[in-house]
């Protein structure tokens, strides 16, 4: 059986294997895993369909209707769409293929993409929440979805109206950006009152999906999306949400792919806050601002080269050992820190470096809260760390 049937799949590693599992109907995500996981690629896992059985891989029903090519109608309708579309199709055996996504219960086999694919190489933090969110939601998703993306960290959430589009819009005011995962196909608006958004994020964000061109939103596609946005993040936070939210489902999916669930809470009566008030009983993270988020995050956040949301020290003073701290230039003071980042700063210049416990001490902060202000103010390019976890103010910093 002929599995590569036009050129157009040459330039597309993988993509004709991956449409005719997909549209093979007796398998499904947890037969795809099962297939990706024993063999190196999709296409090895179709190439040798006729050792499934003897394998014991695949439901034998499952390997017979595969091995009969029932599933090349709708594998050619697909490739035909895929063909008209401008997006970039990422499927498993690309490179490009997001390493966070391969390891979740059900990962998708192809995705489409329009805008900038680097930004699937980025620490991402998914922020999700109510279409129908109160002023102080809406402001306070803004607030910290500028905040990551300010640090470098892309914002992700799910294109829909109220606190995904407020994260969305925040998120593209930084370098960080920001990526929309869709539950239709790549080409069409939904919903349409974020017809601006969706071509702004295709020029400075990510627009991503699984779903092929022209496929409509459906209420079963959505619980679908969540699981990338979830598996793309290193956690989700959760900034308003009833008990019956689909942010919810994006939350609880994140807790079993073994991410960090943040949420901020509510008042207890509240109806519209209630899944975020449950979901923190059941271990998320009660969260109050972005310095709780990266607080928790920051050993995972120093494995990724985030840019520095300030002026970087001057090239002369990279060149200069670490220890050289005694002196420093007076420049202007920063205008964006908050008084527990000053409060930092203006210890460590006081006694040019310490040790994170002496922070601690001094400062009376808990010892979470000084780690996240302190991997704040290294992305910011203030100070710096030497082995031990002892901090010291980088030549240029000032606050006089």
């Amino acid at each position: 059986m002929s599995y590569s049937p036009e050129t157009f799949c040459d330039s597309t590693p993988g993509l004709w294997p991956c449409l005719a599992l997909r549209h093979c109907r007796r398998l499904g995500p947890k037969a795809w895993k099962i297939l990706l996981d024993h063999y190196d690629s999709a296409d090895e896992a179709v190439l040798h369909a006729d050792e499934w059985e003897n394998l014991k891989l695949i439901d034998p029903k499952a390997t017979a209707e595969f091995r009969q090519g029932l599933w090349r109608a709708g594998a050619q309708k697909e490739l035909e769409l895929a063909k008209e579309t401008k997006a970039c199709i990422i499927t498993w055996d690309d490179p490009r293929y997001p390493m966070s996504l391969r390891h979740i219960f059900a990962p998708p086999l192809l995705l489409y993409a329009l805008g900038d694919l680097s930004l699937l190489k980025n620490a991402a933090v998914a922020v999700v929440g109510a279409r129908k969110a109160t002023p102080e939601s809406l402001e306070i998703t803004a607030e910290i979805a500028a905040g990551l993306s300010k640090a470098g960290i892309t914002v992700v959430s799910g294109l829909a109206a109220g606190i995904d589009g407020q994260a969305h819009k925040a998120a593209m005011t930084g370098p960080g950006s920001s990526i929309a995962v869709m539950a239709t196909g790549i080409d069409l608006l939904y919903p349409e009152q974020n017809r601006t958004l969706w071509f702004a994020l295709k020029e400075r964000g990510l627009l991503l999906t699984e779903f092929a061109p022209g496929r409509p939103a459906l209420p079963a596609y959505f619980p679908q999306r969540n699981r990338i946005i979830s598996g793309l993040s290193l956690g989700v936070l959760l900034t308003q949400a009833g008990i019956k939210s689909g942010a919810l489902i994006t939350a609880k999916l994140a807790m079993e792919y073994g991410r960090e669930v943040f949420a901020l809470p509510g008042p207890a009566r509240d109806a519209h806050f209630a899944g975020c008030n449950a979901i923190i009983r059941q271990g998320a993270h009660l969260t109050q601002s972005l310095e709780d988020i990266i607080g928790v995050l920051s050993r995972r956040l120093k494995e990724y080269s985030l840019p520095i949301a300030t002026a970087r020290p001057a090239a002369k003073d990279k060149a200069r050992p670490m220890e050289a701290i005694a002196e420093k230039k007076p420049v202007r003071p920063p205008t964006d820190l908050s008084p527990d980042e000053e409060a930092v700063v203006a210890l460590l210049q006081a006694q040019e470096q310490a040790h994170i416990d002496q922070l601690t001490r001094e400062l009376g902060l808990p010892a979470a809260k000084i780690n996240s202000l302190l991997l704040i103010l290294e992305m910011k390019g203030l100070i710096g760390q030497k082995p031990g976890m002892i901090y010291y103010i980088r030549m240029g910093t000032s606050l006089r």
